[in-house]
């Protein structure tokens, strides 16, 4: 993944050099957007379809409650509500500050000896306000995205570990290199375009690299740990955790990816392309390699 960073990092130095490349950076985003929706719909949702399948086993019962669908509404309020309660919060500390400055500036008498420079000024800083509220909301969404790709990032590398047959190991091992790459891609595209610095950025996407580690080596432990060996609760946490991750992504990609760069009128055919391109590639990759 950080080779993929590094690559899109490649992208946004060229478009901040080369006029009109911004454009071509968002067809890649849209890629992206289309790579995130294919693995909601196709890979975490069935997943998590399988997993309550499973739990019904168990316990000899079947749910005719919606119970995945509430999981993934879960997942979905989640991001929303930690967004918002994170905005909220930032709103309050600039209103804070700004009605402090106000009074040590004795901004009331500016207001009267000058109001058209004073209006400019509260325009200004109000442009300046919602610039850094929208990459706070930026920056939030995307650490939320790399959270629930890592989180599917363990699940599939416990696929990994608990397969006894090389061959099949080597199947599961390449079908991840690949969905991996190309997720990984994405990744770095969306992160390129927040407000991260490129450190944290790196660490971010690091962190996501090592999941499928953590996922293969240690994950089964970790399951063990959490379940305290009983089989039940390990079905009902990998269970719960798809779905939550399942409604981060359809959130991320639906208000986040797809009307950001769909409300910028260029390259809109292209734009729709790569997104049905990026759609298409993992539903292949799926088709191809359906234990992976």
């Amino acid at each position: 993944c950080n080779y993929n960073l590094q690559f899109a990092f490649l992208l946004r130095r060229v478009a901040n050099t080369t006029t009109g490349f911004w454009p071509l950076l968002s067809v890649f985003s849209v890629f992206g957007g289309g790579v995130f929706l294919a693995t909601c719909l196709l890979d975490l949702l069935p997943d998590a379809r399988e997993s309550l399948r499973k739990l019904e086993e168990m316990q000899q019962i079947t749910y005719h409650y919606p119970v995945m669908e509430i999981f993934v509404a879960v997942g979905f309020l989640l991001v929303l509500s930690t967004e918002q309660v994170t905005m909220f919060i930032r709103e309050m500390e600039w209103h804070s500050s700004a009605d402090m400055d106000h009074l040590i500036t004795g901004y009331h008498n500016r207001d009267e000896s000058n109001p058209e420079l004073t209006g400019f000024h509260s325009e200004y800083e109000s442009q300046i306000n919602q610039q850094s509220l929208t990459q706070s909301q930026s920056k939030i969404r995307v650490i939320l995205l790399v959270m629930a790709l890592s989180l599917h990032a363990v699940f599939e590398g416990l696929s990994l570990g608990l397969v006894g047959g090389m061959n099949e190991i080597m199947q599961i091992f390449f079908a991840l290199l690949l969905h991996k790459t190309v997720i990984g891609f994405s990744l770095g595209v969306r992160l390129v375009q927040s407000a991260l610095s490129p450190t944290v950025a790196f660490i971010w996407s690091t962190v996501f690299a090592a999941q499928i580690l953590v996922g293969g080596f240690g994950g089964i432990a970790i399951l063990d740990f959490v379940s305290r060996g009983s089989p039940l609760i390990a079905g009902k946490v990998s269970f719960i955790a798809q779905a939550v991750a399942c409604g981060t992504f359809l959130y991320i990609t639906c208000f986040e990816i797809l009307p950001r760069e769909f409300h910028q009128h260029q390259l809109r055919i292209a734009k729709l392309f790569s997104l049905v391109t990026g759609f298409t590639l993992i539903a292949v990759l799926i088709a191809l390699f359906p234990n992976g």
